[in-house]
């Protein structure tokens, strides 16, 4: 078994994709460009249309490790607000989990449709933008669960 350490002090914390024409967009999931902080490199992906029990009433969000590392993730992922600063947020903490295929953190109801369609919510109004953020707080450095 290896050793567990938890590294707090992330180079590149923040990250911010913005999927343009989001009311028009058709495919099951879009998947960001890959990106790096840590050290580690990630991607977003977005159901639009959910994912699991989200499919039909909620957009689903997930962060996913590029390279499947199995590492303890401490991070907020979110819709922005963009009118405001009311961003919808969750906290991820812990492995991996099922309902990000086991190599990735996120929510099948991340927000419902009914709040992305809201106007005065401000999570699609501006040039038809959904704007998905994750903010890393911390992370393992190994590979397996202690």
């Amino acid at each position: 078994m290896g050793s567990f350490s938890f590294e707090e002090n992330i180079k590149d914390p923040i990250y911010t994709w913005k999927l343009n024409r989001f009311s028009t967009l058709y495919s099951d999931s879009y998947t960001s460009a890959p990106f790096s902080s840590g050290g580690s490199s990630w991607v977003l992906k977005v159901y639009p249309n959910g994912d699991g029990f989200g499919k039909g009433n909620s957009s689903s969000v997930y962060l996913l490790s590029e390279s499947n590392e199995k590492a303890y993730v401490r991070a907020k992922l979110r819709v922005l607000d963009q009118i405001r600063s009311n961003h919808v947020e969750k906290l991820v903490d812990g492995w991996p989990n099922a309902t990000a295929n086991n190599n990735g953190w996120g929510f099948e109801k991340f927000v419902p449709f009914a709040d992305l369609k809201n106007a005065s919510k401000g999570l699609v109004v501006v040039e038809d933008a959904l704007k998905v953020e994750v903010e890393f707080i911390g992370f393992s450095k190994t590979q397996t669960p202690p």
